[in-house]
């Protein structure tokens, strides 16, 4: 199965075309600002990169979060819009089930906790698929072993090893696009439940999307993928 990961959650714009579990071609671009005029670019340098039509494609993977409220609605737009266009599923993942695709062998027993950079004294804590900011000094308990990963990761693990926790902390600051996609894929190979496709947020956006929902990507960029 072909499979396309879109991703604009912590910073940057990225995307990739897989093969099964073989990347074919990636592309990231530091991405502060201008998310929607961005993302359609990033994903046509791709397509052209893995020299395939859309319409080869048997599944589209979005980074639901957590992370940027513009990227992530910018990305979950587009890939909504492509999905739709091509008739092919689209499957949200989180910044942690993108790093254990990757890490997955190295925490055997253990939590993923993916530890994100926060506002002052906070980080934006992932665990098990939800999230939310907490301060540094009021980090919750482990259950039991973890290991955390993230931008934020060195600054949690202490405060956690400190306090006499079982962690380990991973060299992972932000997972891979192609991390991000094969967790799509495992997800829909497991036959797990899909998760929602919309923002994982830590907290409530300061602002809303448009009445009616996310707004869709650009017209030509849907004509191409319908027509593909």
């Amino acid at each position: 199965m072909h499979v396309f990961g879109i991703d604009a959650s912590l910073g940057s714009g990225a995307a990739c075309w897989m093969d099964e579990d073989r990347l074919l071609f990636e592309h990231t671009v530091r991405l502060p600002r201008g998310h929607p005029a961005a993302l359609p670019g990033i994903v046509a340098t791709v397509q052209a990169g893995a020299g395939l039509p859309l319409s080869a494609l048997g599944l589209i993977a979005v980074g639901i979060g957590p992370g940027s409220f513009t990227g992530l609605r910018s990305a979950i737009a587009l890939a909504r819009g492509l999905a739709a266009g091509l008739g092919c599923p689209v499957v949200g993942v989180t910044q942690g089930e993108a790093a254990l695709a990757v890490v997955g062998p190295e925490i055997a027993g253990r939590q993923l906790w993916m530890a994100l950079d926060g506002r002052g004294d906070s980080v934006l804590l992932e665990r098990d698929g939800t999230a939310a900011r907490v301060p540094l000094t009021a980090l919750p308990a482990p259950a039991g072993p973890v290991a955390v990963a993230g931008e934020a990761a060195i600054a949690v693990a202490a405060r956690l090893a400190a306090a006499g926790h079982d962690v380990k902390l991973l060299d992972v600051r932000a997972p891979s696009i192609a991390g991000l996609a094969r967790a799509g894929l495992r997800r829909v190979r497991s036959g797990a439940p899909a998760r929602p496709v919309e923002p994982l947020y830590a907290e409530p956006p300061a602002a809303l999307p448009p009445r009616g929902g996310l707004r869709e990507p650009p017209a030509a960029l849907q004509a191409e993928a319908r027509s593909a």
